[in-house]
């Protein structure tokens, strides 16, 4: 399951070399196959140390956050049942509709795009377009390529 959302990760965010994947010691991020493809794309990797859960705060905060927001008592039917739920949840909600403190109460999606345009516009670059249609341009990539992520369109009423 880690091994396919870094994928699906990969394939719809694209991200620039020298990327920082921060995770727990866990035996999936550890596996040879991850870590080839972390390599494949120039992430770096950073693992906690071994019994210091501080290192991994930021993990511990959102699965904290998940299983209050979804329920920590849930049972799933299916492990696809519970991929498109846990889907639906981070892409229709946490990162497009949340509010978080920390980024200034804007949602992640939100808070990247002011960020990514706010760049573009401070480029010197003549190449960096900066005109109205970037801006939707830059929508469409940061939502991987999709007006509305995957998993959202598949729950009638979820968090959208």
């Amino acid at each position: 399951m880690g091994f396919d959302a870094l994928r699906d990760a990969l394939t719809r965010r694209r991200p620039l070399a020298g990327l920082i994947q921060h995770s727990d010691r866990g035996s999936p991020y550890a596996s040879v196959e991850y870590r080839a493809e972390l390599d494949r794309f120039g992430i770096v990797a950073s693992m906690s140390r071994k019994g210091d859960c501080w290192d991994n705060a930021v993990a511990e905060s959102f699965f904290s956050t998940l299983k209050t927001e979804l329920g920590a008592d849930r049972i799933y039917e299916s492990r696809d049942e519970a991929t498109m739920i846990i889907g639906a949840y981070i892409d229709g909600f946490y990162n497009a509709t949340r509010r978080h403190s920390h980024l200034g109460y804007l949602s992640p999606i939100e808070f990247e795009f002011r960020n990514q345009v706010a760049a573009a516009a401070a480029s010197s670059d003549p190449s960096v377009p900066t005109s109205r249609e970037t801006v939707f341009l830059y929508m469409f990539v940061l939502m991987g390529g999709e007006w509305f992520p995957k998993h959202t369109q598949a729950i009638p009423g979820s968090w959208l």
